[in-house]
Order: C-alpha cells, then sequence, then structure tokens
C-alpha cells in the first residue's frame, strides 16, 4: 500500500503542474528597457504574428491568471498541468508580448498600447 503511494506520488510529481507552468507565463518587462524602442516593437509584432495578441484574450485568461485552479487541500500534486506543449508554449510567448507592451508603454515608445497605466512591470 505505501509502494503504491509513493509511486503515485511520484508519477503525479513528474508531470508539470499547473501554478509552476501558469507562474512561467508571467515575464518581467524590466528585462526589455534594454532594446531600442524599434527593435522591441518589431520583435512584438513577429511574436504578435505568431501567437496573436494577449489583449485579446477574455478577462481571466490574461497571462499569470489563474481562474481555473482552486485551492487543493493536497497540493500541486492534484492539479498537473494537461496542456500540450504548443499551448504551454503560446501561454509564454503571450507573457512576452504582454511584458514588451508594459516596457513601450512605459517608456512612452511610439507605437506603444494605449490605455495602460504607466509603472506597471
Amino acid at each position: 500500500m505505501l509502494a503504491a503511494s509513493a509511486a503515485a506520488l511520484v508519477s503525479l510529481a513528474a508531470c508539470a503542474d499547473m501554478v509552476g507552468n501558469t507562474n512561467r507565463e508571467v515575464v518581467s518587462s524590466i528585462q526589455f528597457d534594454a532594446v531600442a524602442c524599434k527593435d522591441l516593437i518589431s520583435q512584438r509584432n513577429a511574436l504578435v504574428a505568431r501567437y496573436g495578441s494577449p489583449d485579446a484574450l477574455p478577462e481571466g485568461q490574461k497571462p499569470g491568471e489563474r481562474p481555473y485552479l482552486k485551492q487543493e487541500p493536497l497540493g500541486v500534486f492534484v492539479a498537473p498541468d494537461f496542456r500540450d506543449k504548443n499551448q504551454l508554449e503560446t501561454r509564454r510567448a503571450l507573457g512576452r508580448i504582454d511584458a514588451m507592451n508594459h516596457s513601450l508603454q512605459r517608456r512612452q515608445c511610439e507605437s506603444a498600447p494605449k490605455g495602460r497605466k504607466p509603472g506597471r512591470a
């Protein structure tokens, strides 16, 4: 019985957890402040062309948001992430796009997204 429980925990631990993957979607915008505005806009536009814009996502589905997670009494082992590699890659790219947008807005670059509050990292 104990061996079966240990094997189940090990196999669940091998799965990527939803919380960890969701946290990896959040990217710091500060790293993009050293990139020239023109170059950053070009990089952002290339990512948007491939993955879409995080601004087009409905509330609750923006990078790093976890509306679908419940507080589980047993922790992250109960909430494995079953999304495929392409979905995870898309979510991480949307997080990078969002961070690039924040950097452009904060630095008040031309072609920066409008309507965001400056200073949000």
